[in-house]
């Protein structure tokens, strides 16, 4: 049993067709390799698995897709991106491994807590803001922790989800203090800064929310 990562790639040189495999290294390693082997243009990577037994959830992937498989030889399936996909995410729910959607693509890898979302991260970015946004109006903050809420667990709005996710997979209890104490420091300085400078909107909101 090796651990590692099980991965959906697609090449605008095969249009209608994902290549669903397994690497115990990094898949941006494997998608260069397999670049290298002839085929005309890259291939990206649509999403991946980490999981503590790529055989298996590979496995599993491919059964779930078996009925589009173009050689049982080769691990190419005419699906299109959305349902090979799907196929990782149902892997998930019937086994151990961690959904990734666009990780590597994106510049970072989101790991842990909810979904996509890696949970400290989510929770320190929007802590972050949160004494800020509530400055405005009470109202307006716990807006701001629903919309948090929405994007970590629902993925929507995509805009806050990418937010959240930005500190990605390194984020660890170290990095939660260094934030906190930062934070904390930094927050009288720069709402006085803001409150300065929107002292009339925010009194328009309040008038606004007010009325409503």
């Amino acid at each position: 049993m090796a651990a590692g990562f099980v991965y959906v790639l697609s090449n605008r040189s095969m249009p209608g067709m994902v290549k669903i495999g397994k690497t115990t290294r990094d898949p941006r390693t494997r998608a260069g390799e397999l670049f290298a082997s002839g085929v005309p243009t890259p291939f990206t990577i649509e999403a991946t698995i980490e999981t503590p037994n790529i055989d298996e959830t590979e496995s599993t992937v491919h059964r779930l897709l078996v009925a589009h498989r173009v050689n049982k030889k080769r691990e190419f399936f005419h699906v299109s991106v959305p349902e090979a996909v799907n196929a990782l995410r149902r892997a998930v729910d019937e086994g151990p491994g961690t959904f990734r959607p666009k990780a590597y693509n994106r510049g970072y890898a989101r790991k842990g807590g909810v979904k996509d979302v890696p949970l400290g991260s989510a929770a320190a970015m929007t802590a972050l803001l949160f004494p800020t946004i509530s400055a405005f109006h009470p109202y307006a903050g716990y807006a701001w922790l629903i919309a948090c809420a929405s994007a970590a667990s629902l993925g929507t709005p995509p805009i806050i989800k990418e937010y959240l996710a930005v500190l990605g997979k390194g984020f660890g209890l170290k990095h939660g203090v260094v934030s906190a104490v930062g934070v904390a420091t930094l927050l009288p300085a720069i709402n006085q800064m803001i409150a300065s400078k929107t002292f009339v909107l925010s009194e328009i909101v309040r008038s606004y929310l007010n009325v409503v």
